[in-house]
């Protein structure tokens, strides 16, 4: 409860900038979303004749507190299944993005290029086949391709540090790689 707390007073210290002209200047609200599905088969990813099919979400709200810094709230959600076992992931936590490449000359956004940087914490928590809380720490680079005055594509490269608490146990760490493409929209 803390935790959420703790995120909820970040997006409140936030919404009190000033209004924006450019995507990326202060008082400009971003909202972004990352939607995946994957499968993995052959005998490496299959139990009891079935692949493993993996389907995320991960939206988030960022205000732009100065030029160029957002600071926000992102959600993961993420549901595995894999022959006849599931389990669900859910993850909160606070999310700072650094752009680059503000030029207030611009009289429209459409075409810019902004590379970026991002940072995020999350608190998560695992369920299905017993009860487990993690610690994510991720960090992506990438850059936000404006393709109309308010919406961009963003591919970036993502790489992100999990660690697993286990009551009785040793916590347990693992890391991941990852490229792709997600989508944003500015409120400017």
């Amino acid at each position: 409860m803390k935790w959420f707390v703790f995120c909820i007073s970040i997006l409140a210290i936030a919404s009190t900038a000033a209004a924006a002209k450019l995507p990326i200047e202060q008082g400009s609200r971003m909202i972004a979303g990352q939607v995946a599905f994957s499968y993995a088969g052959g005998d490496l990813y299959e139990a009891g004749g079935k692949g493993l099919f993996v389907v995320s979400f991960a939206p988030s709200y960022s205000q732009f507190i100065s030029d160029g810094v957002a600071l926000g709230l992102v959600v993961d959600l993420l549901n595995q299944s894999r022959g006849g076992y599931h389990y669900t992931r859910f993850g909160v936590g606070p999310i700072l993005s650094l752009y680059m490449g503000l030029d207030k000359s611009r009289s429209e956004p459409k075409g810019a290029v902004y590379p970026l940087v991002k940072f995020k914490v999350l608190r998560t928590s695992y369920s299905g086949g017993g009860s487990q809380a993690m610690w994510t720490l991720g960090a992506l680079a990438g850059m936000d391709v404006m393709i109309s005055n308010s919406v961009a594509v963003q591919p970036a490269l993502e790489f992100q540090h999990d660690i697993m608490t286990r009551s009785g146990y040793d916590n347990v760490s693992g890391y991941y790689l990852q490229a792709g493409v997600s989508v944003e929209a500015f409120v400017f």
